[in-house]
């Protein structure tokens, strides 16, 4: 069936994997209740695969292996600390 899940994310990690239903779109993330999180469209019934994202701070060297797909720009600790979501494929 087709949903929409959400997944909290871990701001501390600059690189981070997560499992989700094969073929899963990511929405977008954002703040929501002090916790950063980001959403997919999903296919619940489909097998799981392993997806791969990284945070990449304003100023920081773009230079990564594999393509980058931009997901969302989050502003934290009040808009002190601004990252970039992509996911990465490799």
């Amino acid at each position: 069936m087709r949903k929409i899940w959400k997944y909290e994310l871990d701001t501390r990690k600059e690189r981070f994997d997560i499992l989700v239903p094969m073929g899963a779109t990511f929405l977008t993330a954002q703040i929501q209740n002090g916790k950063v999180v980001m959403w997919a469209e999903v296919e619940d019934e489909r097998p799981m695969e392993v997806r791969h994202f990284l945070f990449i701070e304003t100023g920081a060297p773009l230079f990564r292996e594999g393509i980058l797909r931009f997901i969302a720009t989050l502003q934290l600790d009040g808009g002190k600390y601004v990252v970039h979501l992509f996911e990465e494929e490799r």
